[in-house]
């Protein structure tokens, strides 16, 4: 429920021991490489420029576990011996096996399906007596087959008379096509295909692989449509046993290509001096600093030093956030937003526990709460969504507050409880509380801001903001005094009281700059027009003021939508008659659960966003992304 503290890291030793140290204590441990030049300004520090060369194994390595349909999966390596040479040659050897599978299956596939479409062509000319080889060879006459449209046909038979040189010989015929062969001399040949074109007539071009009659030739294709088939099943059972061979090695090769990849990648971090040494920076989370000192036992030559962020100067430590079980299910939203600055305060388990109740208020039913509950858990557990745990948490905190509601899928006569509609009074009440309960986020809110700029050290947050100690003084004045004008009846906004708490934060809020650069010492904290100053700083000022007030009143859309499910529900209620028509029961709870259900989530997302985060949350942090050599997302080396 907070961000990790952080130590910078510096290691030192000798240039020919880089490869080994990076290996054995850097990947896959929480180290966050840094750019040297960031954290360092000396002249003697030089880049290691060169390419990573895994990149290429690597590379390689996928695209076979992709062609072998192999899941990516962690195999130890280090037991196996390898190396560079050994693990390129095993590559090229199982992409060289794999090209010639590839070539052997589509030669059969090819072959397959050109025999398939000759027979399905010879069908069309099986009463054709003649042997096709005898055809082939003649040398004064010419065979052509084909097939044209039937309306063509049947006008080429009127206009066949015409031309003396050619002889019709139709085979089959369908409600489509007309499947002919025509017979022409070789000197006419040209003058006959032009002719024959010109009605439509498409050119068959038989196989080559002759036997005999058409009939005769498409049993020999069948007869090899078979063998290769044959041939098929064998070489894709080969295939298979050969892959399951090929599993463990090719997924020990990857591994290893993949971690020394990455452990090329750190190295693009690293400089030297010369020839002589090397140094690499990088951020280390401080419960993990003893570990990661202890990886380097087999190192003496090696030299590690570790500063706090505060003695680094223009390099900010990245974010690891530590939270919960049920705060980690509102990480997504805090990310959404942007993950808090290294010195600010985690907003996420606040989030957790403001945004399940404020959703169980608006959303209070004991029914829909436990429907919500049991679809949160089927998209997280099954379904493997981040959102699935947001509404099974949301859904816990609707029972509750359904309770407290007396509402079961919208019937109030089960449950004794607080009943929104029973009274006009009601419906005030809630929206009372509602306001309240906004006011008291918004101050704490602002006391998060005020802790923030201590741990930033910054005068003018404490102090001088709409958000910090003059803006919390105002705010709790007038909220304060107004309550117990309400109830007690006496006049609270007296003189001094106006002038102490709310004219004085107020004038602190609108000389913020300058007050803020006095207090640092700044030259330049006097403004350049005071005219212009005040100008800008009214309008300013007059919108904080405005903030105040539309924060608080905005909270009662907490009320107003508890008020707007029990109005649902009657509604349909009244629809489903007396007695309820189930059906009617069904569908309207699971219409109102999914229109107010996305509502309800859209409008309380906004209220953490605008109404509570913009006091005091600042974010702008960038993730700790160490080196970790994950090849199934889940197991690391």
């Amino acid at each position: 429920m907070s961000v990790v503290p952080m130590k910078m890291l510096t290691v030192t030793g000798p240039a020919d021991s880089i490869d080994d140290v990076i290996c054995t204590c850097l990947v896959n441990e929480q180290f966050h490489p840094v750019e040297a030049a960031r954290v360092t300004s000396s002249k003697h520090l030089i880049p290691f420029e060169w390419a990573n060369p895994w990149q290429e194994s690597l590379a390689s390595a996928e695209s076979l576990l992709s062609s072998l349909n192999i899941p990516a999966r962690f195999r130890d390596f280090r037991s196996s011996a390898l190396n560079k040479e050994s693990a390129d040659e095993y590559l090229r050897d199982l992409s060289s096996r794999l090209a010639e599978y590839e070539s052997k299956r589509k030669d059969l596939e090819d072959q397959i399906r050109d025999n398939t479409q000759d027979i399905q062509d010879l069908e069309k000319f099986s009463q054709l007596p003649s042997d096709l080889e005898e055809i082939y060879h003649l040398n004064y006459i010419r065979f052509r087959f084909g097939r044209m449209p039937r309306e063509s046909y049947d006008s080429l038979l009127i206009k066949i008379s015409q031309m003396e040189e050619i002889i019709l010989y139709p085979t089959q015929t369908d409600p489509d096509y007309a499947y002919l062969v025509y017979v022409t001399p070789k000197s006419c040949a040209d003058r006959s295909d032009n002719f024959m074109n010109s009605l439509g007539f498409e050119r068959m071009r038989l196989t080559g692989h002759t036997g005999g009659t058409p009939e005769q030739t498409a049993q020999m294709l069948n007869q090899d449509t078979e063998r290769c088939r044959t041939e098929l099943e064998i070489l894709e059972s080969g295939y298979a046993e050969w892959v399951q061979a090929e599993q463990e090695k090719l997924l020990t090769v990857y591994s290893y290509s993949k971690f020394m990849f990455s452990a090329g990648e750190i190295k693009k971090y690293a400089v030297h001096a010369g020839d002589s040494s090397f140094m690499v920076f990088g951020w280390v989370p401080e419960n993990a600093m003893a570990g990661i000192q202890e990886r380097f036992r087999p190192f003496p030559d090696v030299l590690l030093s570790d500063d706090s962020p505060s003695s680094v100067k223009g390099e900010a430590p990245p974010v690891l956030l530590k939270n919960n079980f049920w705060a980690r299910l509102f990480q997504p939203f805090t990310e959404m937003y942007g993950l808090p600055a290294y010195n600010e305060f985690d907003p996420t388990f606040l989030m957790a526990i403001t945004y399940s109740v404020l959703f169980g208020i608006m959303y209070g039913d004991v029914g829909q709460g436990l429907v919500l509950i049991l679809l949160g858990i089927f998209l997280y557990k099954v379904k493997g969504m981040w959102l699935g745990g947001i509404l099974g948490s949301v859904g816990v905190f609707s029972v509750i507050f359904g309770f407290v509601f007396g509402s079961f899928f919208g019937y109030e006569e089960l449950i004794p409880g607080f009943h929104v509609l029973e009274s006009g009074q009601n419906a005030t009440r809630i929206l009372i509380v509602s306001a309240a309960m906004g006011a008291v986020l918004i101050v704490m809110m602002m006391v998060i801001n005020i802790i923030n700029g201590i741990r930033q050290k910054d005068i003018k947050k404490i102090f001088f903001t709409n958000n910090s100690v003059a803006g919390l003084v105002f705010y709790l004045a007038v909220v304060a005094g107004a309550v117990l004008m309400l109830v007690t009846g006496k006049k609270v906004f007296t003189g001094a009281y106006i002038v102490i708490f709310i004219v004085l934060p107020v004038l602190i809020m609108f000389c913020q700059e300058p007050l803020g650069k006095l207090v640092q010492k700044r030259k330049d904290w006097k403004p350049e027009s005071i005219g212009g100053f005040i100008a800008e700083n009214f309008f300013e000022m007059f919108e904080v003021l405005l903030s105040f007030v539309t924060n608080t009143v905005s909270f009662l859309r907490v009320g107003a939508y508890a008020i707007c499910h029990a109005g649902m529900m009657l509604v349909v209620y009244t629809l489903a008659g007396d007695p309820a028509n189930p059906v009617v029961l069904v569908l309207g709870n699971i219409i109102v659960m999914g229109i107010e259900g996305l509502m309800v989530c859209i409008q309380v997302l906004r209220l953490e966003f605008y109404e509570m985060f913009g006091r005091f949350y600042e974010s702008g942090g960038r993730k700790f992304q160490p080196y970790m050599v994950d090849c199934t997302t889940k197991n690391d080396l």
